[in-house]
């Protein structure tokens, strides 16, 4: 919960995670407990925060692990295919 981003440094910024407020204790990351990225109204476009979706993955660990994170490349949200741009 604290540090910044410089927005104007990156294409996009998305926090992928659990979510502290709604997530039962069990399925939060315990390696490192979500904290809401802080988002300008003047970004909103190319930052936000997405949780894990309902049927994914989640726990003590396992919010954690990268392994589970496949979703983001294809799974639709919000009316989208995943939310992170693949690499070469």
């Amino acid at each position: 919960c604290s540090g910044s981003v410089n927005l104007d440094d990156f294409e996009e910024v998305w926090q992928y995670g659990c979510n502290e407020l709604k997530d039962d204790i069990w399925e939060q990351d315990g390696v490192a407990p979500q904290c809401g990225v802080k988002i300008s109204n003047f970004a909103p476009l190319k930052a936000g925060r997405i949780y894990i979706p309902i049927g994914e993955e989640k726990g003590f660990v396992t919010s954690h692990t990268i392994v589970n994170y496949g979703w983001i490349f294809n799974k639709i949200i919000d009316g989208k295919i995943g939310f992170v741009k693949k690499r070469n």
